[in-house]
């Protein structure tokens, strides 16, 4: 018995005609995201082609900017705008290497085609950064 205008024959029909045409989304169309952190700017970009090629699409990545010490891993940050090119307490990098490091890694991984996000840390600075 049918009720109303509904009938489940067409409806499968639609489905399997939408799946045909690619109109439904696929199974392997997901992000595949990476968090990498505890390395270097260039060991991280001695990686990108094997991580593009196991098919990681995007890479996230911890804040980029110099933090209060040379074993901070970066969320206590002093100069948010410092990316590794001004000498500040004693270095001229961050952590994980110079500004111009960065920006040849953030380069390299658009070539291959994979996005790039870093932690960012908006509400708080290192214990003796003034205002904080």
């Amino acid at each position: 018995m049918r009720s109303g205008l509904f009938s489940w024959s067409v409806a499968r029909r639609g489905i399997a005609a939408a799946c045909l045409a690619g109109l439904a989304p696929s199974a392997g169309s997901g992000e595949g995201m990476l968090q990498y952190f505890n390395a270097s700017w260039n060991q991280i970009a001695e990686k990108v082609p094997e991580l593009a090629e196991a098919g990681y699409t995007s890479i996230w990545l911890p804040p980029p900017a110099k933090a209060n010490g040379g074993y901070s891993v970066g969320y206590d940050l002093t100069d948010p705008f410092d990316l590794g090119s001004t000498a500040y307490r004693g270095t001229w990098t961050t952590r994980y290497g110079t500004e111009a490091e960065l920006l040849n890694l953030v380069e390299l991984f658009h070539r291959f085609g994979i996005r790039v996000y870093f932690d960012n840390i908006m509400n708080h600075r290192a214990y003796d950064v003034p205002g904080y």
